[in-house]
């Protein structure tokens, strides 16, 4: 009786709400104050935008560190191309590091063999259920891989139903045999023993070096033969960080910096609201202030992780680059929209469609016999881009839509449902109350 007492409560609680307390519902309006649209499918972009000014985009070209180099072969203005020669290395130098990396190896793999070969994992395989053992393929020194490959089972059991039940373990070898063929068994019983080496993080870590250690001994092999550093970009030479004579110690190994012929970029400001959203490989569009019309395509291709702060607040900032058009020169105005978030095939209506009561989400779906906002129609909202919304339940494409024109005032008090809508937090569809109340004219 009680669960009927407050089904009834709720119940009366949702009709007063659209009798009496629903905003607009059953309020006198003319035609004019009030705008219809139909819920249709389509995308919905969320985006952040930034301005910025038109700066070259720069290219770094590697070369190994910890070698000296003798001859370097361009300076700071130079134009190369793909393959133009930047530097040459001494070959002594070359020798030197060879036999410092074998050396190296060589102790790698002693504290590899150090390791104990004979450090074993047993696992001990059990039964899943009753049954009788019906075909043992395997005894104390087989190796599961190799019985799987041949039998397609270890152990085959017989279930009380005459079904057949495979055990198929494909890894370690077998220490010890608990069961025979016809024993019984029941669920947990011990069928037998496997044992594997037992791989340490150490063991792990020793590996990761001797590969990369194996890896820098090619390179080293290749450059005693070749010693030089080629350009593998095309550009102007702005920087140059190799010194004749001197080993080129570079932590992040870049050897120079060259101006791209065909590419520019903008940095752009992001707020700490944002910054968790923008990723590299994102796309972008830029708009050059002094280039009217056209919009070029680009890609983020750094977003830095260290802030800026002015008064009080967190600020980042992204690159994007893009393909240089004709007439653009660097220090130019630019706006940059970088696209956090696309959906394609979304049911969308505008968010000025979007009423809240309390926590309670809904739109209006038909107007009165006066010519009022009616037929309350609940909803649940996903991404929004604070202009659309998109809706995911409550709603199908096709259906309209009513809503009052908002006011400079309606615009104020629904900013802060709007943003949230914008962050991607969609609101729930529990009468809770306290909710702001997004597109409704007061």
């Amino acid at each position: 009786m009680l669960f009927v007492a407050v089904v009834a409560i709720a119940a009366a609680a949702w009709f007063v709400w659209q009798q009496v307390a629903a905003p607009g519902a059953g309020a006198a309006t003319t035609s004019a104050d009030i705008i219809s649209v139909e819920a249709t499918t389509g995308s919905i972009t969320t985006t952040v935008v930034g301005t910025g000014n038109i700066e070259e985009s720069l290219l770094e070209v590697a070369a190994p560190v910890g070698l000296t180099y003798e001859d370097l072969l361009v300076e700071v203005g130079d134009v190369v191309e793909v393959g133009t020669p930047l530097a040459r290395i001494d070959t002594n130098s070359v020798s030197d590091a060879l036999a410092t990396a074998n050396d190296e190896l060589d102790a790698l793999e002693d504290s590899l063999d150090a390791l104990s070969d004979n450090a074993m994992t047993t696992s001990y395989v059990l039964s899943p259920t009753y049954a009788t053992v019906k075909q043992l393929h395997i005894e104390a020194g087989s190796s599961a891989a190799e019985v799987a490959a041949e039998h397609g089972a270890l152990v085959v059991l017989e279930l009380p139903s005459g079904a057949e039940l495979n055990i198929k373990n494909t890894t370690g070898t077998v220490s010890e045999l608990y069961v025979s063929e016809g024993s019984v068994v029941y669920e947990g019983s011990w069928l037998f023993a496997l044992e594997t080496p037992e791989v340490t993080q150490t063991a792990e870590n020793l590996e990761a070096q001797r590969s990369a250690k194996l890896a820098e001994l090619e390179q080293l092999s290749t450059l005693l033969y070749e010693p030089t550093v080629y350009s593998d970009a095309a550009g102007t030479i702005s920087s140059v960080f190799i010194r004749e004579g001197e080993s080129f110690t570079a932590e992040d190994g870049v050897a120079a910096q060259i101006v791209s012929p065909e590419k520019v970029q903008i940095t752009v400001t992001v707020d700490e609201l944002d910054i968790a959203t923008v990723k590299a490989e994102q796309t972008a569009t830029v708009e050059i202030e002094a280039l009217p019309g056209i919009n070029c395509a680009g890609t983020v291709t750094e977003v830095t992780d260290s802030a800026s702060i002015s008064g009080g607040i967190a600020s980042y900032s992204a690159t994007v680059t893009f393909d240089k058009p004709e007439g653009c020169l660097t220090g130019m105005s630019a706006t940059a929209t970088i696209v956090k978030e696309r959906k394609d095939e979304v049911l969308t209506i505008p968010l000025a469609a979007v009423q809240e009561y309390g926590t309670a989400v809904y739109v209006y779906t038909a107007l009165d016999e006066t010519g009022a906002l009616s037929g309350e129609t609940q909803i649940e909202t996903g991404l929004s881009n604070g202009t659309s919304v998109e809706v995911t339940s409550g709603l199908s494409a096709g259906m309209m839509v009513y809503y009052r024109q908002q006011t400079s005032s309606d615009a104020n008090a629904s900013f802060t449902a709007n943003r949230s809508m914008m962050m991607g937090v969609a609101p729930t569809t529990q009468m809770n109350g306290g909710a702001p109340v997004v597109g409704e004219q007061r």
